[in-house]
């Protein structure tokens, strides 16, 4: 079955000489992963789509477990965002937490559109604003997650709560 999807690449684990899997989070499936063959002896152009911080239109071909990837257009990147080390740490820890709370095959629609918000926003904005954009995007995923209780103070909820019930490894950061 080709499926057409539009996701965000979460991360990218090397498989092989030449392949990789790449960790997808779509509006319409919610976390897959996918064999990317060949992708690191191709050429360089298409090398940029399979970077982390980059919302394309997959095809896929899946007919069971793990897909492969077809073909990969861009529709946007978010190069901002990975020229500045604070605006990728806050990138990463979307990342993170998406990957940390997402299941496989769970479709989270509303979740992916403020990710894909929060993923604009931190490229865009002052960085006086990036801990506000995340904790919006933290409150946002809470919520989603059925995790955040009514009448709280939201500041301590929101990281008691991530570490209580998500556990999020720390992102280590190579330079």
């Amino acid at each position: 079955m080709l499926l057409k999807v539009d996701g965000i690449q979460v991360k990218s684990i090397p498989y092989g000489e030449s392949s990789q899997i790449l960790i997808l989070f779509t509006r319409e499936l919610g976390k897959l992963a996918v064999m990317a063959k060949g992708v690191k002896k191709s050429p360089k152009s298409s090398k940029g789509l399979m970077q982390s911080f980059s919302h394309n239109h997959y095809q896929i071909s899946r007919k069971r477990g793990m897909g492969t990837l077809c073909s990969v257009d861009n529709i946007e990147t978010f190069h901002e965002l990975t020229a500045d080390l604070d605006r990728v740490g806050y990138g990463y820890e979307c990342l993170q937490l998406i990957q940390s709370v997402i299941q496989d095959d769970q479709a989270a629609p509303i979740l992916f559109d403020a990710c894909l918000i929060t993923l604009r926003q931190l490229s865009r904005e002052s960085k006086e604003q990036l801990p506000a954009i995340m904790n919006a995007f933290k409150i946002k995923l809470l919520e989603e997650e059925g995790l955040l209780p009514n009448g709280t103070n939201v500041t301590y909820t929101i990281n008691s709560l991530i570490q209580r019930h998500l556990n999020p490894k720390p992102v280590i950061y190579k330079l």
